[in-house]
């Protein structure tokens, strides 16, 4: 895929978006080594980079390797050793890591290098500290210092910075490894990026699924939800270690900030369109709640404008609602309303510019859905966020120049309800 083949102005406003910010706090990428594996995910994440450095997006990229490390000690005559599930390194293994980490950093430059992408990797052991978990051997389980300048520096000249899974022992300076995971998140907090990737074979958290059943994929989750997610049996196993792991990285971050996962043949839609693609994991704003519309009408009317360059209908202050979401700085909203038969109906959603990309509209859908399972809405067919909208709904209905979406309702109660829904008087 290229950006050319994405919708032009959504593709240009994330563009923009990303380039506002320093070189090395644009975006930073995980490639899990399993990835690394495949061929064909190797060449789909090169023509993403790709794209991405010819647009002027920098990237810090931290690839994984434990699939390769693991082989290599088989190689050589090993078995592979874990303490609770955490690998354990010797000084053998430790041997093995640091040749199998430089070539697998080392080959995806050349990579990039061969597609004309200024691409660069420094030894992470200039660039990182860890301190050493004894009863794991010679491993880092916690990264203690980020070279920031260095790292910044880098960025200022290249387009993309490949970092392994080494540190030094801060304490002792010698060599230890450490999980890509710990890397990502360490990296996370010491560069604020603005948009974060995990990328894994799967595109995304799947919920689990019983017999042949098709695993369906979850599009958002805040990370206020990841243990009800895990309890309820609804996501299980790596991912939900994986989900786990995020919530950890977003939980020491500011508000809105969020990771994607996605797979790398899907990269440039799910941090290019309106709709993405994989799952958008949040640190969703506090949302707050009213049934009191004058309470916050002013502010509503104001982005609706903003957003939509257009005004409320006439007479919308007065009509009754089921439910006002906002934002505590009232640059997102949503109206939540009902139809004649009580069906809950979402009259607005509506999130400033500003917010848009940081996981405010998936903190809202959230809230909403899980407040009304059952839930209809209409979008505007020349309305830019209708592709949103298609990611979240269970069915859909043309209807002359309206789109009806439904989520928790089947296709007859759609159709029952078309005639009233195309009725509602829509904005100026």
């Amino acid at each position: 895929m290229k950006i050319s083949d994405l919708p032009d102005k959504q593709a240009k406003r994330y563009l923009d978006d990303l380039q506002k910010f320093e070189p090395h706090r644009q975006l930073l990428i995980k490639v899990g080594g399993g990835l690394l594996a495949d061929e064909a995910a190797v060449l789909e994440l090169t023509e993403a980079l790709t794209e991405l450095a010819r647009h002027k997006v920098h990237i810090v990229l931290v690839h994984g390797g434990g699939q390769q490390l693991s082989e290599a000690i088989k190689q050589h005559g090993g078995t592979p050793r874990f303490v609770d599930g955490k690998r354990y390194t010797d000084v053998p293994t430790l041997e093995l890591a640091k040749a199998t980490f430089d070539k697998i950093g080392d080959n995806l430059v050349k990579t990039l290098e061969a597609n004309k992408v200024d691409a660069t990797t420094i030894p992470s052991t200039q660039l990182l500290k860890a301190k050493r978990d004894p009863a794991l051997g010679l491993v880092g389980t916690e990264v203690t210092t980020v070279e920031t300048t260095a790292t910044a520096d880098t960025l200022k000249h290249h387009s993309v910075l490949v970092i392994g899974l080494l540190a030094r022992d801060d304490q002792t300076g010698e060599t230890l490894n450490v999980n890509g995971d710990t890397i990502f998140r360490a990296l996370a907090a010491e560069l604020q990026p603005h948009r974060m990737i995990s990328l894994t074979p799967t595109g995304g958290v799947l919920k689990s699924a019983k017999d042949n059943q098709v695993r369906e994929l979850i599009s958002g989750i805040d990370i206020r939800d990841v243990e009800t997610l895990i309890d309820e049996g609804i996501v299980t196993g790596g991912m939900a270690l994986k989900l786990r792991e995020l919530a950890t990285i977003l939980d020491g971050l500011e508000i809105g900030s969020a990771v994607s996962i996605t797979k790398p043949s899907e990269l440039l839609q799910e941090l290019l369109t309106d709709q993405g693609s994989g799952t958008f994991v949040g640190k969703g704003q506090k949302i707050m709640t009213t049934d009191d519309l004058s309470q916050v009408f002013n502010d509503l009317a104001a982005l609706i404008k903003t957003v939509f360059a257009k005004s409320l209908p006439d007479g919308y202050a007065d009509r009754p609602v089921e439910k006002v979401y906002f934002t505590a700085d009232r640059l997102a909203f949503a109206i939540v309303t009902k139809l004649s038969d009580g069906m809950p109906y979402l009259d607005k959603l509506a999130v400033s510019p500003q917010l848009q990309g940081r996981g405010v509209g998936e903190t809202l859908w959230y809230r909403i859905t899980k407040d009304f399972p059952e839930l209809l809405w209409r979008s505007h067919v020349t309305n830019r966020y209708a592709t949103w909208y298609h990611r979240h709904a269970d069915i859909m209905k043309r209807s002359g120049e309206w789109i009806l979406f439904g989520c928790g309702v089947d296709f007859p109660e759609l159709e029952a309800r078309a005639e009233e829904i195309v009725a509602i008087p829509a904005m100026l």
